[in-house]
C-alpha cells in the first residue's frame, strides 16, 4: 500500500479594487496543520515579499520541528502583527519608560512593514546595513550605542506583545556581535579642550535666570561625582550626609537599579552645602528648580497584577538635558552634551584619584565591568605623557 503524499504548501495572490478605486493585493498560504495567513497589501511588490517570507518561514519550521506540533492559530497571528504597531501600543501602555516614549518614532519609522515573525537574524543584518546608509536628525551616522539601544527597545515591545497575549517570547534576533566592528564602534571621547570648562562656568555665573546657580552647581557636581543627570535631578537631602561627606543613590534613583554610595570630594561637599544654601524647606530635592509643575505631573496608572508599574518622577532629566544642550551651544563649546561631563568626570578619576582602586572607581560612577569604564575612560596623549615624569 502506498504512502500518501504530502500535501503541498498552497499559496496565490488575488487582486481588486477597493471602493476607492485603488488596487487591493491579498495574499493567501495554506498548509495543512497551520493557519491559513491572508494579508492584503497596497502594492504587488509588499504582497509578493510577504508571500515569499511567509513560505519561507513554513519551509524552515517544517525543516526544524521535526515531530513538535505546528505553531497554534494564536502564535501564528502574534507572528503576523506589524512591529510598527505593537510598538505604538507598548508606548502607549504603563510599560513604557520616557526613553521608550523619545526613541519610538525613529524605530517605527525604520522597521517599516516588519512583521513579528520575519525578526530573525537575517532580517537585523539587512537592517543595521540600511541604518548604516541613513544619517540622524542631526545630519550624523548612528551610533552603534544608539541601534543596539533601539534594537533593545524593540525587543522590550515585542516581548510585552507576548505576555499580553500569554504566548512565549520569539528566538532572540539581535546580539551586538552583528555590528561590524570598525564601522559601528564610534565611542564618544568629548573632553574639554583647553579653557572650556571655565567658559562653560562662566557662562552660567552670568546667566540670565533666577536658577543659574543650580545649572553652574549641577555641572559642578557632575564632573566630582561622575553621577547620570537623572541621578543628580532626582537627589534628596535625605539621601545627603555632609558630615560623613556621603550621597547615597537610591535604586530607583539608578540606571542599574542598585543603591550606590559615593563619596564627595571637597569640591563635591562644598558644592552641597552652597545648594544647602540655596535649598526651600518645603522642596525635598537638591536642585528643586527643576521640579516639574504639579498641574504638569501625569498620574501613576493603575498597578496590574504581576506587572511593576514605573513611579511618576517629579523631574523630566530629557527636558533638562535638552536645555543644557541649548546653553552649552550658546558657551561656545561645539559637539559637547551633558553626558560628556561624565566622561570626564571618570577619566579624571582615574587619572588624579590614584588612591581609588578601579574597582572603587566603577562602584562609584555604576559601571558593572571594566569594559563599560573604559568607554568612559578617554585619556590623551599628552595627560599620559606629562605623567611619565
Amino acid at each position: 500500500m502506498g504512502t500518501r503524499a504530502k500535501r503541498t504548501l498552497s499559496r496565490n495572490i488575488t487582486t481588486w479594487l477597493d471602493s476607492s478605486g485603488k488596487p487591493v493585493f491579498q495574499v493567501n498560504v495554506r498548509k495543512a496543520g497551520y493557519p491559513t495567513v491572508t494579508q492584503d497589501f497596497a502594492t504587488e511588490a509588499d504582497a509578493k515579499r510577504f508571500l515569499k517570507d511567509t513560505e519561507r518561514d513554513i519551509k524552515f519550521r517544517l525543516a526544524t520541528s521535526g515531530k513538535s506540533a505546528p505553531p497554534s492559530a494564536d502564535q501564528w497571528s502574534f507572528e503576523q502583527e506589524s512591529v510598527a504597531e505593537i510598538l505604538k501600543a507598548f508606548v502607549d501602555s504603563d510599560q513604557a519608560s520616557e526613553n521608550h516614549k523619545r526613541n519610538f518614532s525613529t524605530i517605527r519609522d525604520s522597521v517599516g512593514d516588519a512583521t513579528v515573525g520575519q525578526l530573525k537574524v537575517r532580517w537585523t543584518r539587512k537592517h543595521l546595513v540600511k541604518m548604516s546608509e541613513k544619517l540622524t536628525v542631526r545630519g550624523k551616522p548612528y551610533a552603534w550605542g544608539t541601534l543596539a539601544a533601539h534594537m533593545s527597545i524593540m525587543k522590550v515591545a515585542v516581548m510585552w506583545r507576548a505576555d499580553e497575549l500569554d504566548l512565549p517570547h520569539p528566538p532572540n534576533w539581535f546580539s551586538k556581535t552583528l555590528f561590524p566592528d570598525a564601522q559601528w564602534d564610534n565611542m564618544r571621547d568629548r573632553q574639554f579642550e583647553t579653557g572650556e570648562e571655565k567658559k562653560l562656568l562662566d557662562y552660567f555665573r552670568h546667566l540670565d535666570s533666577p536658577n543659574k546657580h543650580h545649572y553652574r552647581l549641577l555641572v559642578r557636581l557632575a564632573l566630582e561625582t561622575g553621577a547620570r543627570l537623572q541621578e543628580l535631578l532626582l537627589a534628596e537631602w535625605r539621601h545627603v550626609d555632609l558630615d560623613r561627606r556621603v550621597w547615597m543613590i537610591p535604586d530607583e534613583n539608578t540606571k542599574m537599579r542598585y543603591e550606590r554610595a559615593v563619596p564627595m570630594s571637597k569640591a563635591a561637599r562644598r558644592a552641597f552645602l552652597l545648594l544647602k544654601l540655596l535649598a526651600q524647606k518645603t522642596d525635598a530635592l537638591v536642585f528643586h528648580p527643576f521640579r516639574i509643575p504639579p498641574e504638569r505631573v501625569k498620574p501613576a496608572p493603575k498597578p496590574k497584577p504581576g506587572r511593576r508599574v514605573r513611579p511618576v518622577r517629579p523631574v523630566n532629566a530629557s527636558n533638562v538635558s535638552r536645555l543644557f544642550g541649548y546653553f552649552i551651544r550658546k558657551a561656545g563649546l561645539p559637539g559637547f552634551t551633558f553626558h560628556d561631563l561624565r566622561h570626564v568626570a571618570v577619566t579624571r578619576m582615574v587619572l588624579n584619584k590614584r588612591k581609588l582602586s578601579v574597582y572603587e572607581i566603577m562602584k562609584i560612577v555604576g559601571h558593572s565591568s571594566i569594559k563599560m569604564l573604559n568607554r568612559y575612560t578617554n585619556i590623551r596623549g599628552d595627560e599620559m605623557y606629562a605623567r611619565m615624569d
